[in-house]
């Protein structure tokens, strides 16, 4: 390989590595996977999460932690600030969450909306 090539070569790894990452706004459901494991490596990713209130699992003047069962079958807690507007769930609701991953690994509803 000629070394002229190299920053074209450099270029194309980095645009494919660019639109390989995960996460950015809607960018679907989160890896459940890495969140139960390293959830600290997604902070910052913003999620679209689908599914069913199974349980509360904490409740705070400040908002409250929920237990949701995905369409998938697996089950992620979900804090859902006091702030997020029209929310006030019934247990085995079904609701879709636009939610953003905190600096402590926390999935963080921003909006909530019944399906």
């Amino acid at each position: 390989m000629k070394l002229s090539c190299l920053p074209t070569l450099f270029f194309i790894v980095a645009i494919a590595g660019i639109s390989g990452c995960r996460g950015g706004r809607d960018a679907g459901a989160p890896p459940v996977d890495v969140l139960r494991e390293s959830a600290k490596n997604l902070v910052g990713n913003h999620y679209v999460v689908e599914g069913r209130i199974e349980s509360l699992i904490a409740n705070a003047p400040s908002g409250r932690l929920f237990a949701i069962k995905l369409t998938s079958g697996a089950s992620v807690p979900v804090y859902c600030p006091s702030t997020v507007e029209g929310f006030n769930p019934e247990m085995g609701q079904s609701f879709r969450f636009n939610v953003a991953v905190d600096a402590q690994g926390v999935l963080v509803a921003e909006k909530a909306e019944k399906t």
